[in-house]
């Protein structure tokens, strides 16, 4: 996993616990404890940030099992 990854999987936490809305780009530069250059450098704009992070996402759950998805028969 590299830096980015990391950036990622962290700010998806955010995410998924509180919702996108809920951090500004500072609070989330001042939760990850980087500076906001490097913020800047990883993500041009907000928007592509939360394109990131979604596709990250994305990858991610393509990597689990594909049964590890699916609801048990007896549901």
């Amino acid at each position: 996993m590299n830096f980015l990854d990391t950036i990622l999987g962290e700010i998806l936490k955010v995410f998924r616990q509180e919702g996108i809305e809920a951090n500004s780009d500072d609070d989330l530069i001042s939760r990850l404890d980087i500076r906001q250059g490097t913020y800047r450098e990883l993500f041009k704009d907000r928007n592509e940030m939360v394109r990131q992070v979604v596709l990250y996402d994305m990858q991610e759950q393509e990597k689990r099992p594909a049964n590890a998805a699916k609801c048990c028969k007896s549901c």
